[in-house]
């Protein structure tokens, strides 16, 4: 075995602040008088009156706080990744099982539905359609009839109002542009 001032040398060249911390002792060092007064502080601490815990003051929203923190604690984040996989689950399974009952019901052609009863639907469900598809569905029906025979001739205080309308929503610009160009339909009439 080597000899100490043998390692002594060595810890010299390897690390000096290590002998420095070799030469300074272990560091532990006890105050003067400690273990002569040791006793009488730990029976005075002991004897001393113990005060009663302050009352916890916390409201209904710092109890609220305190749980929803304990609940998004990083140990929970695999169960709620498991959750959330049934849920995802259950959903896809569920959207799945609709899209096939559905595509099990038959088609019902509008030509073998009776026509007493598609008149009957209509004129019980004559709210639900726009009055301009009813319109068309009329004209196309009875070809001979025109729009002005459907439809009342609007008044002519009606007509300003709606030529009011127009003149206060359009630009200067839009006004040059239609001026700009030719009317066809004018050209031909003339």
């Amino acid at each position: 075995m080597k000899d100490k001032k043998h390692l002594n040398e060595e810890l010299k060249e390897l690390s000096p602040w290590l002998l420095s911390m070799k030469e300074q002792g272990d560091g532990f060092k006890v105050p003067a008088d400690y273990f002569q007064n040791l006793q009488e502080e730990v029976l005075q601490k002991v004897a001393q009156p113990k005060t009663a815990p302050e009352a916890s003051s916390a409201t209904w929203l710092d109890e609220l706080i305190e749980r929803i923190q304990t609940v998004l604690q990083p140990r929970y984040r695999p169960a709620y990744a498991f959750a959330a996989m049934l849920v995802l689950v259950a959903a896809v399974l569920l959207l799945r099982n609709q899209t096939n009952t559905s595509a099990g019901v038959e088609a019902v052609v509008l030509e073998d539905v009776p026509s007493e009863e598609l008149f009957d639907y209509i004129n019980n469900h004559l709210d639900d359609f726009a009055p301009e598809d009813l319109l068309e569905t009329h004209q196309a029906s009875n070809e001979g009839l025109s729009l002005p025979e459907l439809v009342p001739a609007p008044d002519e205080s009606e007509i300003e109002e709606y030529l009011d309308e127009i003149m206060h929503d359009i630009d200067v610009e839009d006004i040059e542009s239609i001026l700009k160009t030719p009317m066809t339909g004018m050209r031909n009439e003339e």
